[in-house]
């Protein structure tokens, strides 16, 4: 699987506690602790439960972060400012940026969804994309909710504060940004992805759950740095603003438990190798 759909994936991404390592890591620096748990944004029903160290993890936590703050994404006003973002407000639209041969084959590709793409004809290519992965993991079965908007309704539920690590607007820009400048190219490669994409995810899976590091760095992040801008903008820049406000959770007494997408966490620009570099004693679960 390219760049382009592990993108989308990662703002979208049954082994017990005790006998096998997980996607869950202690941190403890002077002293203090928080747990780090690596995310995967969209689920299978038969993805639950989830490994035994999230819930020891949560159980440990009197607070959840999160990338942004979930409840203010799912509000009205976001809703309504993410549709703007999704579409040109210049008059501009997708068959006058693509190639006629690539705006063919979105089409046909939309069609075998269901997908009009006449009356999406301002919709930038993110937007289009998003979409049709959408269907297509919907058609898999991929439609439960991820480990972020579980533990989110748990901690509402159970009246545990929760947090972002960056504000609904910066995810925003950063999402809608994607593809700009290349959008032939953009949409092209990620048809391509859509054809391997069930024994991708299932790969994928796999090695989340089973916190595999060697093994989602070879399927997240090396297809990631084909395109250096991206990898730049959606891995490394994001990384390097959490950073200062992870140290600062290590600063204090209560325990946190932050979840991430679980690309963020490993390889050499991951939090966890940024964090180890900061004196930081890390322990998988």
């Amino acid at each position: 699987m390219t760049k382009w759909i592990y993108a989308f994936l990662s703002i979208f991404f049954l082994s017990s506690y005790a006998q096998a390592a997980t996607s869950v890591y202690q941190v403890e620096f002077k002293g203090h602790t928080i747990y780090l748990g690596g995310t995967v944004h969209i689920l299978k029903e038969s993805d639950y439960p989830l490994p035994e160290a999230y819930d020891h993890a949560y159980k440990q936590a009197t607070t959840l972060v999160f990338e942004t703050d979930i409840k203010e994404m799912h509000s009205g006003r976001t809703m309504g400012r993410m549709l703007k973002n999704m579409q040109y407000q210049d008059g501009r639209t997708i068959k006058a940026l693509l190639k006629e041969d690539t705006y063919q084959l979105l089409n046909q590709h939309a069609k075998r969804l269901n997908i009009d793409l006449q009356k999406l004809k301002s919709f930038k290519p993110f937007a289009l994309i998003t979409m049709m992965l959408s269907v297509e993991l919907q058609k898999m079965g991929v439609k439960a909710g991820g480990v972020d908007s579980f533990f989110f309704k748990k901690a509402v539920s159970d009246k545990k504060k929760t947090e972002g690590l960056e504000t609904v607007a910066q995810q925003l820009e950063m999402i809608s940004s994607m593809g700009d400048g290349n959008e032939d190219q953009f949409i092209r490669y990620s048809l391509d992805d859509f054809k391997n994409m069930k024994a991708q995810w299932h790969m994928m899976i796999q090695s989340w759950r089973t916190g595999e590091q060697d093994k989602m760095v070879q399927e997240f992040i090396v297809p990631m740095q084909k395109d250096p801008q991206l990898y730049q903008t959606l891995l490394i820049d994001r990384n390097q603003a959490w950073l200062p406000k992870i140290m600062h959770l290590l600063s204090d007494k209560p325990i946190e438990f932050v979840l991430v997408g679980s690309a963020h966490l490993v390889g050499k620009d991951g939090l966890l190798n940024q964090l180890r570099q900061k004196g930081c004693h890390i322990q998988q679960m």
